[in-house]
């Protein structure tokens, strides 16, 4: 199975007292393979950090997840997310991050 998706993920992550990422768009490709009424897959795309201190800056991230089929239109599932964005601020300082998402999702 393959899917298209975006999320968006908003943040008060403080670095040295000043609030230093605000939130992380990503559009997403993903692929998996179904076993019963759950989804192995791996994920991967553009990323896109919202910093309070730099503007915004362009990356990527891989991943991959669970995603169990509760009821017909219910889901449960689980992620998780490498992000990577180069040269911070036109800086050589290359910035990393790991997610972990939990969430229930209702499909119309």
């Amino acid at each position: 199975m393959v899917g298209v998706g975006a999320d968006l993920d908003f943040t008060d992550v403080d670095f040295g007292g000043v609030n230093f990422l605000e939130s992380v768009f990503r559009v997403k490709l993903r692929g998996g393979y179904k076993i019963g009424s759950g989804l192995f897959y791996a994920t991967g795309g553009y990323a896109n950090a919202q910093f309070d201190t730099i503007s915004n800056q362009d990356g990527y991230f891989i991943g991959g997840g669970y995603e169990y089929k509760f009821l017909p239109n219910i889901t449960f599932g689980g992620e998780i997310l490498y992000s990577r964005f180069d040269n911070l601020a036109g800086t050589p300082v290359d910035g990393e991050m790991i997610t972990y998402q939990i969430r229930a999702a209702y499909r119309f």
